[in-house]
C-alpha cells in the first residue's frame, strides 16, 4: 500500500507514522483477491490528522480514504483523546466497510 499523510497541529514522528501503517496495513488481508497480495502498490491510503483544541482538552481528528482500484473508494473519519487512538479507531471502522464489501462480493 502506499501511504499519504496530511498532518497539521502537531508533530508527527516516525513511531506515530509506523503505529499508523501497521495498524492499517492489516486492511490489506480484507482487500487481497484470492489469498494474493497482489495490491502492495496499487492500493493508496490518504490518511490526515489534526490537533484542534476544545473546551475538555485537546482533540485529535484524523480521516483516511483508502482507493482501491476497481472496487471503490472507503472513507472514515474520527475523532479522539490521542493519536494512537485515532489510529485505532480508523482501522476499526475501515474494517467493518472492507468486510462489508468483501462479503457482498464473493
Amino acid at each position: 500500500m502506499i501511504y499519504h499523510y496530511n498532518v497539521g497541529g502537531f508533530e508527527f514522528d516516525d513511531s506515530t507514522q509506523a503505529y499508523f501503517e501497521k495498524r492499517l496495513g492489516r486492511l490489506n488481508k480484507f482487500m487481497r483477491k484470492y489469498g494474493q497480495s497482489e495490491n502492495e502498490d496499487t492500493v493508496e491510503i490518504k490518511i490526515a490528522v489534526d490537533k484542534n483544541r476544545h473546551h475538555s482538552g485537546e482533540v485529535y481528528e484524523s480521516r483516511a480514504t483508502i482507493f482501491y482500484p476497481d472496487h471503490g473508494r472507503f472513507h472514515a473519519q474520527v475523532s479522539g483523546r490521542n493519536v494512537t487512538q485515532c489510529a485505532d479507531l480508523l482501522q476499526d471502522k475501515l474494517k467493518a466497510q472492507l468486510a462489508k464489501f468483501r462479503s457482498k462480493h464473493k
